[in-house]
């Protein structure tokens, strides 16, 4: 019995391991969203900077990166506009001057999916955090949440006592 007791344990606590290891090894880019966005006509892709207090910024540059290349610059106007145009469909970081930025997924003219938005909305400055509890963030944690769970109460079972 007890070693049945045993390789139950084991098993449980392989289990809950196995719930991890997809995203264990991922960075932080490849967990991001990716938004998909319609472009205009003649591939332009337009949108808005925004400050974190929901100002808009003006005279800041906006990049659009594919293949670690630029292939769109072009600056903010007084409502923290922004087109870029001549872009095809495809994967592009849209990024501020002192933002990581987003990535969307631009939709040539016409064959964007109903879910598509007309255009990028960009925060930049700090990133603002509020309430929560970001111990229980870490999936390392949960899965020792959880196999706690589930282990404590297998080891303290006396099923042999029959």
């Amino acid at each position: 019995m007890k070693r049945e007791r045993f390789f139950r344990q084991i098993l449980v606590l392989t289990v809950c391991v196995s719930l991890l290891a997809p995203r264990i090894g991922l960075s932080e880019e490849a967990i991001q969203a990716i938004t998909d966005v319609a472009l205009g006509a003649g591939g332009s892709l337009q949108g808005q900077v925004v400050d974190t207090a929901g100002q808009p910024v003006s005279g800041t540059e906006v990049q659009a990166i594919t293949g670690g290349q630029a292939v769109g610059t072009t600056t903010t106007d007084q409502e923290g506009k922004f087109y870029l145009t001549g872009l095809r469909g495809g994967l592009y970081q849209v990024s501020v001057a002192d933002n990581r930025g987003v990535v969307v997924r631009a939709w040539s003219d016409g064959t964007a999916p109903p879910a598509a938005r007309p255009a990028v909305l960009m925060v930049q400055g700090d990133t603002t955090v509020r309430g929560g509890f970001q111990m229980l963030a870490n999936p390392w944690v949960l899965a020792g949440i959880a196999a706690a769970a589930i282990i404590i109460p297998l080891a303290v079972d006396d099923d042999d006592a029959s």
